[in-house]
């Protein structure tokens, strides 16, 4: 895949993705090969927690939305899926505590 909905991918992308985004293993192996197949490793885990009976459809929506453009926040695309290569994982991008006046 060389883009993202029509626009190609900028060189930076790649190095964004390999060195914040892509899952790697406790030993340093990166297990996303590239952007594509970490989009599959999202859609598979986002996907696990819908009923079973919609689990197919939603991946493929969920990759197929990635795929053109709808990117998730920085902590989903690096966690989710990642469980049995990371100690503790989280999908929460932001996180705001105390009341603001």
């Amino acid at each position: 895949m060389n883009s993202l909905a029509n626009v190609p991918y900028q060189e930076p992308c790649f190095q964004t993705w390999a060195d914040k985004h892509a899952l790697w293993s406790a030993g340093g192996v990166r297990i996303d090969t590239d952007i594509h197949s970490g989009f599959v490793r999202v859609a598979k885990a986002l996907s696990k927690l819908e009923k079973p009976n919609k689990r197919n459809k939603c991946y493929n929506d969920f990759l197929w939305a990635m795929e053109n453009g709808a990117v998730p926040g920085g902590r989903i695309l690096s966690n989710a899926g990642g469980e049995k290569h990371k100690t503790a994982v989280s999908l929460i991008n932001c996180v705001a505590s105390g009341t603001i006046e």
